[in-house]
């Protein structure tokens, strides 16, 4: 079995951090260690924290919320200075079982020109798939893909989503760590467009994804982060002119934020309409 990293963002959810630590333990593979990092959460969460040190493991304290990208790179460096053969990123309000995760070390293992893998990602009860791979979020407005390429063999995909995923530690290594002008959303999209390896799902690994907790933010900061990092990762990946890409963005966007006006998510529209503005400007990093 690889020694395997498995990196848990916490920022404050610590509840559903310490459920997900206990589902990592109830796997009982060897070689796995937990790595949480809070990612400045407020300051009760992380004096629980501090007082659970003992029996979580490794705890790795972040100054300021440095996003999805930033707080993973944080874990990701640690892995790598401790000799980690891979990492697994894993959200904390996702859940997978252990076969599903041997599964995914079997594809890095009976593949050598695999970098990652991840698995099928399904909604919070396991009913509805969500995600069966990632398509170039240059072109594609969906970019989840809905229906599996194969019923039970590996395949290639333009990227594997972040919410679960099991990367060689030799990527980070090879290829940098992600990019943190993403902040959320976009960052693994990059990595996996940098790297020469091959990404893969395999469809008979299995996990799923509840957000439940964060839902109050997908129209809004979610939304803002999705329709902005479009236009960073455009301008930073394609060598085609990007006004060949542009203006069809444009079109999309402006279709979204006027659905949303019309049906009277003002605040979503307003946070296509910032993100296509800041994309365009090339703003990166968290916003206020």
């Amino acid at each position: 079995m690889p020694r395997t990293a498995v990196i848990i963002l916490n920022w404050n959810a610590l509840q559903a951090t310490l459920e997900c630590m206990a589902m990592v333990r109830d796997w009982g593979l060897p070689s796995t260690d937990v790595i949480v990092v809070d990612n400045a959460s407020e300051s009760g969460q992380r004096q629980q924290l501090k007082l659970l040190e003992s029996t979580i493991g490794t705890v790795l304290y972040n100054d300021v919320n440095r996003g999805y990208a930033g707080g993973n790179n944080r874990g990701i460096q640690f892995a790598c200075s401790h000799n980690y053969d891979a990492v697994l990123l894993l959200n904390n309000d996702a859940s997978i079982d252990a076969q599903s995760v041997k599964l995914l070390q079997e594809t890095l293992a009976g593949h050598a020109d695999a970098g990652m893998a991840g698995p099928l990602i399904y909604d919070g009860q396991f009913t509805n798939l969500q995600n069966a791979g990632g398509l170039d979020i240059a072109v594609h407005d969906i970019t989840h893909r809905k229906v599996p390429e194969h019923e039970s063999q590996p395949y290639v995909v333009d990227y594997v989503s972040g919410t679960v995923l099991l990367a060689r530690t030799v990527m980070f290594e090879r290829y940098g760590l992600l990019d943190e002008d993403y902040f959320f959303s976009g960052e693994i999209a990059d990595f996996c467009r940098r790297c020469k390896e091959a990404c893969m799902v395999h469809p008979g690994a299995k996990a799923s994804h509840d957000t439940s907790q964060s839902g109050h933010l997908r129209s809004t900061l979610y939304t803002y982060y999705t329709v902005r990092n479009r236009y960073l990762y455009i301008r930073k990946n394609l060598y085609t002119p990007r006004w060949e890409f542009y203006p069809r963005w444009w079109r999309v966007h402006t279709r979204h934020a006027w659905s949303a006006l019309k049906s009277g998510r003002c605040a979503e529209a307003g946070m296509v309409i910032r993100g296509v503005f800041d994309g365009m400007r090339s703003r990166t990093g968290a916003i206020s």
